[in-house]
């Protein structure tokens, strides 16, 4: 994100929601593909539908997991419904989804 503003750290705060969105998806893809998934896989964890939010242990059996073989794919999706709405929404549950996938 410094690198999109200019370099300068005021002009972070600045930055437009894409510019934003764009940045989140490269951080998620860095820590689930080249970190988590050793350069050679993803796996995300998503609620089977919209209503079931797994905000504890027992909601947990709601996810699925959804496999990806390359950055790039990982990419694209994570830039389509429903994971844009699961991580990008104030709402949504994008912190606990993010750490369910890395364990």
């Amino acid at each position: 994100l410094l690198v999109r503003s200019g370099g300068s750290p005021a002009g972070v705060l600045e930055v437009d929601e894409k510019t934003r969105q764009e940045a989140l998806v490269e951080a998620l893809c860095e820590i689930l593909f080249r970190n988590a998934g050793d350069n050679k896989k993803a796996i995300v964890l998503i609620p089977s539908s919209a209503s079931a939010v797994p905000l504890n242990a027992s909601q947990l059996r709601c996810l699925q997991p959804a496999h990806f073989s390359s950055y790039e794919q990982l990419q694209f999706h994570l830039n389509q419904r429903p994971y844009r709405d699961f991580f990008f929404n104030p709402s949504g549950c994008g912190v606990p989804l993010l750490l369910y996938s890395l364990v």
